[in-house]
């Protein structure tokens, strides 16, 4: 009779071994011979290749899809924007026989966001503040606000951000995402997104426009002021002082249009992202708010600005029907 004694080995070297094994995996797919591993590239299927020998390596059963480790799926990687897009508001009646309408204008006024999808509708507006439900701290700008089958007006980003003891701090939290607000919006029954841009957001950009535009209204003091305490200019001296004179001014006219788009700006179509979040007939759109302000105005007597503010004073939410 023969006596087996098995090998046996320590708790370490079975780490150690553990250890060598997912760094060199690690190693590996992130090479860049993986390119990154993005949808569609060379370097996902070589990833998908490994993995599924390691699979077959420690036993598992590998074959359960058409004899193959891999089940195949579609999914949107991006969007184009249609030749067919145009929104109008419908304000209430001037007459009896006759509706306030105002039209908007495609790139000038309003976009559709690839991140959203595609369809007709025409829906009553609800204007729910910052778009945000939150447990902690305690938010909600949809308590109260009947949205099913309506389309919400939303600001981007979060309310006191400004003020780091505010909500939400400064910085910009989870809820601040467009993709979090779209879920949200969905959640509670909309049936499409009208995004805009938040005063402060936008007075903060162009603040900082400006600070560039005064920076280059210096530069071309200074510019000057030297030029001048040359007593007898070369012809080289008047070709360098005129070229940085046009290549300041160029930046001063580039610094006022900025400046002035910043405090309006218009959200390309795959600003928020291009791949939708939600079902691909659930439009989400984005508005400029002196498109809104008037029908904001015409139902609320506020306009969007001050109902950001009140929002921001007491840290409540101030949504409208």
């Amino acid at each position: 009779m023969a006596l087996v004694v098995p090998q046996l080995h320590s708790r370490a070297e079975d780490a150690t071994g553990v250890e060598a094994r997912l760094a060199r995996s690690a190693k590996y797919l992130s090479s860049d011979e993986l390119e990154g591993r993005g949808v569609g590239t060379k370097g996902l299927n070589l990833a998908a290749d490994y993995i599924a020998a390691q699979f077959r390596e420690i036993g598992l059963k590998t074959d359960l899809f058409d004899g193959t480790p891999f089940q195949r799926f579609q999914m949107v990687t991006g969007a184009t924007l249609g030749a067919d897009n145009h929104i109008e508001f419908v304000g209430p009646k001037e007459t009896e026989a006759k509706s306030a309408r105002t039209p908007l204008k495609l790139g000038q006024d309003f976009n559709p966001l690839a991140i959203g999808g595609s369809g007709k509708f025409d829906l009553p507006l609800v204007f729910v503040g910052y778009g945000i439900t939150s447990k902690d701290p305690k938010y909600d700008d949809y308590a109260g606000a009947d949205v099913k089958g309506k389309a919400v007006i939303v600001l981007r980003h979060q309310p006191q951000q400004s003020n780091p003891h505010g909500l939400f701090g400064s910085k910009r939290s989870q809820h601040a995402a467009f993709r979090r607000k779209i879920s949200n919006a969905y959640e509670h029954g909309a049936a499409a997104v009208i995004f805009t841009n938040d005063q402060f957001d936008a007075q903060k950009t162009a603040t900082a426009m400006r600070q560039r535009w005064e920076a280059t209204i210096d530069q071309i003091s200074e510019a000057r002021t030297k030029f001048k305490s040359i007593d007898k200019p070369s012809a080289e001296d008047w070709n360098q002082y005129e070229e940085r004179m046009q290549a300041l001014a160029d930046d001063l006219k580039k610094f006022t249009s900025e400046a002035h788009e910043a405090l309006d700006p218009l959200l390309p179509f795959e600003g928020a992202g291009s791949d939708p979040t939600e079902a691909r007939n659930f439009p989400v759109l984005f508005v400029k708010p002196t498109a809104l302000d008037p029908i904001l105005r015409a139902a609320s007597g506020k306009s969007l600005a001050e109902l950001e503010t009140q929002i921001d004073k007491d840290g409540t939410p101030h949504s409208q029907v």
